[in-house]
């Protein structure tokens, strides 16, 4: 039965072990496994409309997307989508998430696997058409590659 051991005789201790160096790429088919990432932005309410910008230290993968609506009722005019330039030029890399009513989650229901890696340096942006209440949380699950 295997088991995660968590307590290293000193000349074992790896220094910061869970660290991207001790893990593979996400690579198909890779045998170690890579450790999943997580985008938290904050989206305030105010402002029109437009794009908050994600520069990824390490090439990456998204494999989901979803929003928490903050702050009160939103309009079900206000959507985010995650996109591959800003002005929401470029492409979506997923579908427009919506959600107008506090604490309620929305994921996205698409991802185009043609856009959805990012390079090292390269900028995610998550686009934003605000119509009134759009305090929210977006969440980008990704892995790295």
């Amino acid at each position: 039965m295997g088991y995660l051991q968590t307590t290293y005789p000193a000349a074992q201790a790896p220094q910061n072990a869970l660290g991207a160096a001790n893990f593979a790429s996400g690579s198909n088919s890779n045998v170690v496994g890579t450790p999943a990432v997580i985008y938290r932005i904050n989206v305030p309410d105010g402002g029109g409309n437009g794009d908050v910008s994600v520069v990824v230290a390490q090439g990456i993968r998204v494999i989901d997307a979803w929003v928490v609506k903050t702050v009160g009722a939103g309009d079900a005019g206000n959507s985010w989508t995650l996109r591959t330039a800003a002005g929401g030029g470029g492409t979506a890399v997923t579908s427009a998430m919506n959600v107008i009513t506090d604490t309620r989650i929305t994921r996205t229901t698409t991802i185009d696997d043609a856009v959805h890696e990012f390079a090292p340096g390269s900028t995610m942006f998550l686009r934003r058409v605000r119509v009134a209440g759009a305090d929210c949380i977006v969440y980008i699950l990704a892995v790295r590659t």
